[in-house]
């Protein structure tokens, strides 16, 4: 098994199964990873076909997962508690999409965490009201909505001003101080996996049945944890995004520069219809460390 300290889970969120997501797997296959992976219950698996020469792979229970929907919460608590119930012993875990790689050699990313114990969760506007709002009331919609602007949407919309009139107010009895929101994907000890775990029915309490609350239920436990002082409020992801959009921008070739110094060790998103040629010369370099 080596080291412990040179062992790192990696936990996979996937809708499909496709080629991004073999790339992914790819750039990740190394004899010190173990990978767990959790696949949309609505893709089809049939055909996946395990390429994988050194890292081992355990696909986890799949559940049909909605955009911005508990059910995010959901599959990840699904991937976090598969690996702290394997009771493998563990440097880091690190939660990835299926459109995004490695870009850091694996020497460089040993490395990095070699005697490292913070934990790079990405946190931002600390008690916003808007974010605030997002669990202070109830949305029963949020799994059926997607990106769209619909008429489901705008049902939601009215639930939640009924739910201002009537001071409904989940939060009344949260033990936690401040709410955060942050990026969904990072990078955690396991002993700091093992604590949200163990916070499982805090976290449906207070979290499911929110909207987009995947973005604030480990940012609100950490920053209200003994963790908080070792928060580095840095995921560790190069994500580019343009003003107003919901969903990252892909990366391309004339990404690649700004990639490879941006000092970062992970990258999202990529899109093998988009551009092949900036996925292929990172998979080339992260397998020459």
């Amino acid at each position: 098994m080596g080291n412990f300290e040179d062992k790192h889970a990696f936990l996979v969120m996937s809708r499909t199964v496709d080629a991004n997501l073999l790339n992914l797997l790819k750039s990740i296959d190394h004899k010190e990873n173990d990978i767990y992976v959790h696949i949309d219950k609505k893709a089809n698996i049939e055909n996946f076909d395990n390429e994988l020469e050194n890292a081992e792979l355990i696909m986890c229970k799949s559940i049909s997962v909605g955009w911005a929907a508990d059910t995010q919460i959901k599959a990840e608590m699904i991937l976090l508690k598969s690996v702290v119930n394997s009771e493998r012993k563990y440097s880091y875990l690190h939660l990835m999409s299926g459109n995004d790689l490695q870009i850091a050699d694996n020497a460089q990313f040993r490395a990095f965490f070699k005697n490292n114990d913070e934990q790079y969760i990405e946190y931002e506007n600390v008690d916003a009201p808007i974010n605030i709002r997002r669990i202070k009331y109830f949305f029963p919609l949020q799994q059926y909505l997607g990106k769209k602007h619909g008429l489901l949407w705008a049902i939601q919309k009215i639930l939640m001003y009924m739910q201002v009139v009537l001071r409904v107010n989940r939060l009344k009895k949260m033990p936690y101080t401040h709410i955060a929101k942050g990026s969904t994907w990072f990078s955690i000890t396991l002993e700091c996996a093992q604590y949200i775990v163990k916070k499982e029915k805090e976290i449906e309490k207070y979290f499911y049945h929110g909207s987009a609350a995947d973005e604030l239920f480990i940012q609100t436990i950490i920053l209200n944890s003994k963790y908080k002082n070792k928060i580095a409020s840095n995921n560790l992801r190069y994500i580019r995004w343009s003003e107003g959009a919901n969903s990252p921008e892909i990366l391309r070739s004339s990404d690649y520069k700004e990639l490879i110094t941006s000092q970062k060790l992970f990258a999202r998103k990529f899109d093998t219809n988009v551009d092949t040629t900036v996925i292929n010369k990172i998979l080339g370099g992260v397998h020459n460390g």
